[in-house]
């Protein structure tokens, strides 16, 4: 959408996600050009466990309010869609693209995996492995969420990190603990998305508590996410630094369904 000034302005929602855990963290330092499918863009899988409802309930209001804008825009057709929006938001069921034609910024983590899995094995890579490797989804919700800049980086208290100091690399690995602030943003149909939806923009990632690595985690940065956790291996496994405080904005419940991951 254009305004007087020719310039592109953009309706959505801001919402904060609290105490997800972060993956693909490596694309938060550059951009993810590796492969045919590669975004062009920096991003991070946020992944909040399915008993957060609390959480997913802030998420959903705010996911609503997106879809609200855009209709009120004439970005999206309410009534085209605004019937499966509403019945997704109060059932908490993310929409399928490919089934219901409409983008959705949240998605079920088990069925993410299942897909996954069931397309690298069609191309001949062995079960077992991927099983292993999107084992991190399982018992899910996930958000991708993307920039095309750089996002903002910051420690526990708010300050801002410089992500080309060590340590930005030891705080921001693939199995910590985060709030993540994003603009869910709505976007007209498409050949690939017949009617429209709402995406996730990442404004920025805040540190919140250090959380066990995953390894190769789903990343290709391995070796790089194996080096930012070096020094932390007394502080994963008993939940980090506990005379920290978390930000005072953390929800009751932002602890739970991690169990032995922090």
């Amino acid at each position: 959408m254009a305004n007087g000034n020719n310039k592109r302005t953009f309706v959505g929602e801001n919402v904060t996600v609290a105490g997800a855990r972060l993956n693909w963290a490596g694309y938060l330092f550059k951009k993810d050009d590796d492969g045919p499918n590669a975004s062009g863009k920096y991003r991070c899988d946020l992944l909040i466990p399915k008993s957060r409802t609390g959480e997913m309930k802030d998420i959903n209001t705010a996911i609503k309010a997106a879809f609200g804008k855009a209709f009120e825009e004439g970005v999206l057709s309410k009534d085209v869609i605004g019937s499966q929006v509403l019945k997704a938001v109060k059932s908490n069921t993310p929409l399928d693209p490919d089934k219901d034609g409409i983008g959705w910024p949240v998605k079920d983590g088990d069925k993410y995996a299942d897909d996954r899995i069931e397309l690298a094995v069609a191309k001949g890579k062995d079960r077992e492995q991927q099983e292993k490797f999107y084992e991190p989804y399982r018992g899910m919700w996930l958000i991708t969420a993307t920039s095309s800049k750089e996002p903002d980086l910051a420690d526990i208290m708010g300050n801002p990190v410089d992500r080309e100091s060590p340590e930005a690399k030891r705080m921001f690995y693939s199995g910590a603990l985060v709030y993540a602030n994003l603009f869910l943003c709505a976007y007209q149909p498409s050949k690939f998305v017949t009617k429209g939806g709402v995406t996730a923009w990442l404004n920025g990632v805040q540190f919140w508590k250090k959380g066990k690595p995953l390894g190769n985690g789903g990343s290709h940065f391995t070796a790089i996410n194996e080096a930012m956790s070096d020094g932390f291996d007394d502080l994963i496994d008993d939940g980090g630094a506990d005379d920290t405080e978390a930000p005072s904005s953390t929800p009751s419940d932002a602890n739970d369904g991690w169990g032995d991951l922090v």
